[in-house]
């Protein structure tokens, strides 16, 4: 899914938005570069991504989670979570926002490297 959404803020950059002149540089080999490097990063690190809930008893997740019902839930304590090597992150549900992200962080890279160039 991350991967799809690369691809579509790529796509939206290079051809479906105007480009700006500080952006103008941007081409298919910067963001070949930045799949080249996430793509040998897969070789050996893979991450593990879990959804929690801040609500103790919420239904949805019951019926989106635990197989409509038939799971088992398990409580943390955040202060316990907070003091873990994880980054602690809202989940966004809403397509337009997830592209909007993506290419603010796409376009962030950018601007970082030509800073260190």
């Amino acid at each position: 899914m991350g991967y799809q959404l690369f691809e579509q803020a790529a796509t939206e950059i290079l051809y479906k938005r105007p480009k700006q002149p500080r952006f103008a540089e941007i081409d298919k080999n910067f963001f070949d570069k930045i799949d080249e490097f996430f793509s040998s990063l897969q070789l050996y690190l893979h991450p593990f991504i879990a959804c929690l809930t801040l609500e103790g008893d919420q239904l949805s997740q019951w019926r989106s989670y635990a197989d409509d019902g038939r799971g088992f839930a398990i409580g943390f304590r955040a202060s316990a979570l907070e003091k873990m090597p994880v980054t602690i992150l809202s989940v966004e549900y809403n397509p337009r926002t997830q592209l909007e992200e993506m290419i603010i962080a796409l376009i962030s890279i950018y601007i970082g490297n030509q800073k260190e160039s």
